[in-house]
């Protein structure tokens, strides 16, 4: 499995929304990826997570007229009329900052504008204003798109509030386009002391979801990211109304001891502002590989957070009228309906955006956390109804300013293809069996019986050593020499993954069940195995 597969699927993973093979794919992946395990960590906020809180002081209501009084007091020119802050020459060419009134009170840009101001003035920062804006200026590492709507005004104050169990979730603000919905919140204790841990759950008893006014769930799912001190729901959005509704039934918060709660709230989000700044193009251009798959850029959309990139796949006819039928092949073996359908669904692109120059502005291979040109996050959408065809929703940062001209460059597929390799296993000769094939290795290192009390069919445990080009969790099936074939289950507890000079290594226990006495030889085969295919380049220039 690819980083860019195994993280589409943490979501889910996390959800304990995973298909079977998926999950295992996905646990097998996460026993040797770092990049994978940081972003899981995140996600599921059993690794690195508590840390010292610190108390909040919420900021009194006449806070921002005092600090204009302060500003010009100083003897900052603050004008007013035109909505901005300005301090001489050293400002101007800055960003400027437009005041939105709101109940009363200014909106947080402003208090940031002020803050600046104020540091270059070596004026003292209440702790409660650092806070403050340390959700604007803190956010995931990476997460330009994200830092770059803020500044841009596309941030909303919300500071809602609910309270059980002396626990209080406080929703401080956010914010949204037709992308996705960023919220950031923090947990308090009832002195209002920011709890360490501020893992949210979003699956079990827990619901954290988006609907549209009349209260029509909006397929999405809830992405949890921290900070040092404030925490993040990032929800992906596709084609969303502009009025929407993000609500919280929480029943349970913490990521390793868990306290009942009952916090129930619903944030309100209105995307009109962050619409009306979005550009969806229609590029409606398609690539055919020679292997058989077909891949069609649909559209492209410019919003303030992200890029995102829409992308469909799906194998041609005649590919897909034999893959099915290499698929019933299988299942004919024993082998389980969804690793089997893998030879239809499990496929992947790899891409860059680059500008006339060749500059790489985004690549689907990296993650935006370990790089800014990286992907914030992928929507994966199989068709349920036809297996093969996949949709891709890729979301990067906004290219920078908008250069004018610039490219999608495909330049990769990975697919899963049906193997033809198989190993004779003796059941009672000790050694060890392996052989080469499309250029990974496999080795049967040790096969143990277990005989069952008042039985007479045995168990084997058999432990096999793959070293693999391509990231996998491999797939086996086994019959004996008369044909016959067998149920298979895998040790996920003793999967093991290292490396060394000899390359990646993926170690699988392979239960073998209900053998029947007299069986002295089994045949291990391979279900599928993953190649890069050859030739793939296709550039084409992004409508604008």
């Amino acid at each position: 499995m690819k980083c860019q597969a195994c993280q589409a699927l943490l979501p889910a993973f996390v959800d304990g929304e995973t298909g079977v093979t998926d999950e295992r794919r996905v646990k097998a992946h996460l026993q040797h990826c770092r990049e994978c395990q940081a972003l899981y960590a995140r996600l599921n906020e059993e690794n690195g997570l508590i840390r010292d809180g610190w108390s909040m002081e919420m900021l009194p209501d006449d806070f921002a007229k005092e600090v204009m009084q302060q500003i010009e007091d100083e003897g900052i020119e603050v004008e007013r009329t035109d909505e901005r802050l300005i301090k001489g020459q050293e400002l101007t060419r800055q960003r400027s900052r437009k005041v939105v009134h709101k109940k009363g009170t200014l909106r947080i840009s402003y208090f940031v504008t002020a803050a600046v101001l104020f540091i270059s003035l070596g004026a003292v920062i209440s702790p409660a204003f650092a806070s403050f804006l340390s959700s604007f200026f803190q956010t995931m590492k990476g997460e330009l798109g994200l830092r770059q709507a803020v500044n841009q005004g596309y941030s909303t104050e919300i500071n809602q509030t609910v309270s059980d169990n002396g626990i209080t979730l406080r929703v401080k603000e956010v914010v949204a386009d037709p992308t996705r919905i960023v919220l950031s919140y923090v947990l308090e204790d009832s002195n209002g002391q920011i709890l360490p841990d501020l893992y949210l759950p979003s699956f079990g008893s827990n619901k954290i979801f988006v609907t549209d006014q009349e209260g029509k769930v909006i397929p999405s799912y809830a992405v949890f990211r921290r900070t040092s001190n404030y925490a993040d729901l990032m929800f992906p959005l596709q084609d969303p109304q502009s009025q929407v509704i993000v609500h919280f039934e929480i029943k349970a918060i913490g990521s390793i001891k868990q306290q009942p709660v009952n916090l129930n709230m619903s944030i309100p989000v209105d995307l009109s502002q962050g619409k009306a700044a979005t550009k969806q193009v229609t590029v409606s251009k398609q690539y055919t590989n020679a292997n058989g798959i077909d891949v069609e850029m649909r559209h492209v959309t410019y919003a303030p957070s992200a890029t995102q990139i829409h992308l469909r796949a799906d194998w041609s006819k005649s590919s897909k009228e034999t893959l099915l039928q290499q698929v019933e092949e299988l299942k004919a073996k024993k082998v389980k309906t969804d690793e089997a359908i893998s030879l239809l669904t499990d496929y992947s692109i790899g891409f860059t955006i680059e500008d006339k120059e060749g500059k790489i502005l985004a690549d689907s291979r990296k993650n935006n956390y370990e790089a800014e040109n990286g992907l914030i996050y992928t929507y994966m959408k199989p068709d349920e109804l036809q297996p093969g065809i996949i949709e891709w929703y890729h979301s990067f940062a906004p290219f920078g300013e908008h250069p004018e001209d610039v490219f999608f460059h495909l330049d990769e597929m990975i697919v899963t293809q049906k193997a033809e390799f198989s190993l004779a296993i003796p059941l009672h000769d000790k050694g060890k069996w392996g052989g080469e094939y499309e250029g990974n290795y496999y080795e049967v290192q040790e096969v143990n019986e277990e005989k069952p009390v008042n039985s007479s069919m045995s168990s084997y445990i058999l432990t096999i050593d793959s070293i693999l080009k391509i990231d996998d969790f491999p797939k086996w099936f086994v019959t004996d020499t008369e044909g016959r074939a067998y149920e298979v289950e895998y040790d996920l507890e003793k999967t093991n993954n290292y490396s060394n000079s000899k390359g990646d290594h993926t170690v699988q226990t392979l239960i073998v069940k209900e053998v029947p006495k007299g069986v002295n030889e089994l045949m291990l085969g391979l279900v599928s195995v993953k190649k890069q295919l050859p030739k793939v380049d296709w550039k084409i220039k992004l409508p604008r």
